[in-house]
């Protein structure tokens, strides 16, 4: 635990010399720990917005893919029908992702006074629904079916 407190001051360190020389902030006040531990939170949000998006992705291709290839009738109406339960599948399993996300232990929690939960990439969870879509086969070949429509 020690050379893990130690690694994190060093980072704290090397990004208060790095933002006094660009004259972002005075490096006599700064709290470098604060911000160390601050990056090594929004690495471990984002870490667990990817892992859980991918999860969620195959969670929506476990249940819509199938039923995307299968259709016959490639519609504008029936491609957009698609992406409107996707959407509102994915929003509801973000909702469930962010929650669970939020309430993982930190290991550096209320070092400094930094809480995990005040996070803005927590809060937000733009992330998660960012990681979902992107790992989502069945959105992409709704996508894919919409641009080769004829309209």
């Amino acid at each position: 635990m020690n050379y893990v407190y130690l690694a994190i001051r060093i980072i704290g360190i090397i990004f208060a010399i790095v933002f006094s020389v660009f004259g972002i902030i005075n490096a006599k006040t700064f709290d470098y720990l604060f911000i160390a531990v601050k990056i090594v939170g929004i690495v471990l949000a984002v870490l667990f917005f990817s892992i859980f998006g991918l999860l969620n992705a195959k969670i929506l291709d476990y249940f819509f893919l199938d039923d995307i290839e299968e259709e016959k009738d490639n519609t504008f109406f029936q491609n957009m029908y698609n992406i409107l339960k996707l959407t509102i599948c994915v929003s509801i399993l973000c909702f469930v992702g962010r929650n669970i996300i939020e309430r993982i232990p930190f290991i550096f929690e209320n070092v400094q006074g930094f809480e995990f939960k005040k996070l803005k990439e927590i809060k937000g969870g733009s992330l998660l629904l960012f990681f979902s879509i992107i790992f989502s086969s069945s959105y992409h070949k709704t996508i894919k079916n919409i641009k080769a429509l004829k309209v």
